[in-house]
């Protein structure tokens, strides 16, 4: 007599269970420091963005000879965006103008760029100098509506502490720095 052997296919409950329970663990120790990652990402991205649109400000100044500006809007993706100075959180603009900027779009201005808002998670703090927004002159020169220096920085930061700023020297230069506070 011959008997048959059947092989047994899948998985028991308990391997199964087993398994769930390694991965929730896993899962449990390896989420805090992924969220870690994505909230650091996050804000690199956003002040890399803010870096990149006072850059392109300054160079727009240099390239056209004439005062471009960075500033914050609260509806910056309109048609017709204005500098408003709501914060740079709502968003920012950055505008080429030929005539005196008077910070309202007019015929003569061209927006260069325009940066939607960045979400609630970030708190920026600007200096006073730096509130209205950044202008550059011909020269690249960051200037006060005057035609005065005007140096500041701005500081963006996530609910923890970390945190990074944004220098603007009255010479136009731009540096970032920063990490956890």
């Amino acid at each position: 007599m011959r008997q048959t052997r059947h092989a047994q296919h899948g998985f028991s409950l308990i391997e199964v269970m087993i398994t769930l329970s390694i991965a929730a663990i896993l899962l449990a120790v390896a989420l805090p420091s992924l969220r870690g990652v994505v909230e650091g990402s996050r804000i690199s991205g956003v002040t890399n963005d803010l870096v990149y649109a006072l850059q392109l400000a300054r160079s727009e100044a240099i390239k056209r000879a004439a005062p471009a500006r960075l500033c914050p809007s609260s509806a910056p993706l309109a048609a017709a965006p204005v500098c408003d100075g709501t914060g740079y959180a709502d968003g920012w603009i950055v505008i080429a103008d030929d005539d005196p900027f008077d910070g309202v779009l007019d015929a003569s201005d061209r927006v260069v760029l325009q940066h939607e808002p960045v979400g609630a998670a970030l708190t920026f703090t600007v200096d006073a100098a730096l509130a209205g927004g950044v202008r550059f002159d011909a020269s690249g020169n960051s200037v006060a509506a005057g035609g005065g220096p005007n140096p500041g920085s701005v500081t963006i930061a996530l609910p923890d502490g970390e945190s990074r700023t944004i220098t603007v020297r009255a010479s136009g230069r731009i540096a970032s720095s920063g990490g956890a506070s």
